[in-house]
């Protein structure tokens, strides 16, 4: 059930900003935007990405307000990389719906419960996680087999889509 839990929340679900926070695998452009940063820059990233306590709105907000420090000549590749992201989450969004159209209405339910959990911004990352985990726990195997069977196809297109963001 964990190996399904991660692949949900990254992949079937929309992502947002503060979700690909790892400067290691996150969206393009991130690793070369980060060796630019000073160390101070690098450790106020850091905390933005650490806190465990914020909800995604208050890191959305912090992620805006650390953008906006930095210079001009980063603000660019910076902005960029947020352009990438909001490309890649409504390519996701729509990948997800075209992929659960034939799923029983059990598994429907399910991609609609986590999609209302990955709007609600009042909620930190790890409530969203505890919430989704819930859910997918909650559903009968064979949906959650469902589930896995529209991720293996979502994973396929999504790489496609993420690929082609290294190249623009």
């Amino acid at each position: 059930m964990s190996i399904l839990l991660v692949p949900l929340i990254l992949i079937l679900c929309p992502i947002i900003v503060s979700v690909q926070l790892d400067t290691d695998k996150g969206p393009p452009g991130l690793t070369s935007l980060f060796k630019q940063l000073n160390e101070t820059q690098r450790k106020e990233f850091e905390s933005i990405k650490e806190d465990k306590r914020a909800t995604k709105a208050q890191i959305q907000e912090k992620i805006e307000a650390f953008i906006n420090t930095l210079p001009d000549k980063l603000k660019g590749p910076a902005n960029e990389i947020k352009r990438k992201i909001e490309r890649l989450r409504a390519e996701q969004t729509q990948t997800a719906i075209e992929a659960a159209s034939g799923l029983s209405d059990e598994a429907k339910d399910a991609i609609n419960e986590i999609q209302k959990i990955k709007k609600n911004m009042d909620i930190t990352p790890t409530q969203e996680r505890e919430q989704i985990h819930n859910i997918i726990h909650d559903v009968s195997d064979s949906a959650r087999e469902e589930l896995r069977e529209v991720l293996q196809k979502l994973r396929r297109c999504l790489f496609d889509q993420y690929v082609s963001t290294l190249f623009d």
